[in-house]
């Protein structure tokens, strides 16, 4: 009887262990995650400042145009930028701790920047 109660114990004990790393490796399975919502793809910006904002899930580092922002422990990130003047692209580009990488590119338009002539 106690045999059959130690492998019990064991096979309990190795199942726990392998459902507990599948539940640790989940990052390593579902990748970075990233969603900006602001600009929307192909907007019309009249403003001299555009505000670029987003969340992003199992990340280590993320970079707006190559410059690393931080982000919330949530995940959310918020970052102003200059408007261009006409066509314009902005990268947000994220990256996990396995390296793993993942990036959105958002084509804008600005208002062209008009200059007072003296």
């Amino acid at each position: 009887m106690n045999d059959r109660r130690g492998r019990f114990v064991a096979l309990g004990l190795i199942l726990f262990t392998l459902a507990y790393g599948l539940f640790q490796a989940r990052v390593l399975l579902e990748g970075p995650e990233l969603t900006v919502r602001a600009p929307v793809p192909g907007a019309s910006l009249t403003e001299p400042l555009m505000e670029v904002r987003g969340k992003a899930h199992n990340v280590t580092r993320v970079t707006i145009n190559g410059r690393p922002i931080t982000t919330t422990p949530e995940g959310d990130f918020n970052d102003t930028l200059v408007t261009p003047s006409g066509y314009g692209v902005v990268l947000v580009e994220a990256t996990n701790r396995f390296g793993y990488h993942i990036e959105e590119r958002i084509e804008i338009y600005g208002a062209p920047m008009h200059t007072e002539e003296s």
